[in-house]
């Protein structure tokens, strides 16, 4: 299995919740699945979610549903609760991304090996990533 994992919104206060996916799919299921998606929609390049129509994600989940290895989870942070608000407010946007991350994958019902973990690099610098991988994966195994 292979670890897809991307975030929405972060911890500007204009965002109310961080959103973190993370998608385990055996690697060659995630190619058929991003191959059947852009046939069916006519999408190229890099899939955005948030500008995605309604039918779009519809379409999209309907193949991921046809995939019977596949397991999705999403984690958020938001700034209704007081938890929340308070990561928002006093951690690092990278490192609470981290920690969303690590909570995301280890959610995920996987059985056999993880073969790897793709983030989407998104807006942070490659330094930030380079860390978040390793850190991601020693919780995982630790």
């Amino acid at each position: 299995m292979h670890i897809f994992c991307d975030e929405s919104g972060g911890t500007d206060p204009a965002n109310g919740i961080f959103l973190v996916s993370a998608a385990a799919v055996a690697h060659n299921d995630a190619k058929t699945l991003m191959r059947r998606f852009r046939k069916a929609t006519g999408l190229g390049g890099e899939i955005k979610g948030h500008r995605l129509t309604p039918e779009q994600r519809r379409m999209f989940f309907g193949e991921l549903q046809k995939i019977g290895t596949a397991v999705a989870v999403s984690t958020t942070c938001s700034r209704q609760n007081q938890l929340g608000g308070w990561a928002m407010a006093a951690l690092d946007e990278a490192d609470l991304r981290t920690q969303l991350v690590i909570e995301s994958c280890a959610q995920l019902p996987i059985v056999g090996p993880t073969v790897g973990i793709t983030v989407d690099g998104g807006r942070y610098k490659r330094q930030i990533l380079d860390r978040l991988i390793p850190t991601t994966i020693g919780a995982l195994n630790g």
